[in-house]
Formats: structure tokens, C-alpha cells, sequence
């Protein structure tokens, strides 16, 4: 298990764009972060991709991503 932690604005972002492996989760971030101007919610979406990409294939499906209130 990954030691990479998500926080739950994060958590929240990866579940509504989640794909259905790691790197098309990935690939829907990138996409979204181009049409993105406030700079807080920017962070966080770069913060997503970057600790996707540190986490393995294993990490992303034992996850459970799930938007919370």
C-alpha cells in the first residue's frame, strides 16, 4: 500500500473524474486543469495528478474514491 494520502477535496475531485484505470483518471484531470482559471481549485487538481501518478496501478484500484459532502 502506497503511503501517498489524499485529502478529502482531493478525494472528492478524483471521484467525479474517475476513469477507469489510473492514467484515464489522469488524462481527465489534464483535460479538465485546461479549462480551470481559480487557482485554489488548480492546486488541488495538480495536487491530484501528481500523487496519482506516485501511486501504483494496485494503490489506484484498492482505493475507494468516493465524493463525500
Amino acid at each position: 500500500m502506497s503511503s501517498v494520502t489524499f485529502n478529502v477535496e482531493e478525494e472528492n475531485v478524483i471521484a467525479i473524474y474517475h476513469g477507469r484505470t489510473r492514467e484515464l483518471t489522469i488524462v481527465s484531470l489534464i483535460r479538465v486543469l485546461e479549462h480551470v482559471n481559480e487557482e485554489s481549485m488548480r492546486k488541488i487538481i495538480i495536487n491530484c495528478i501528481e500523487k496519482l501518478a506516485d501511486i501504483s496501478d494496485q494503490d489506484f484500484y484498492e482505493h475507494n474514491f468516493i465524493a463525500s459532502k
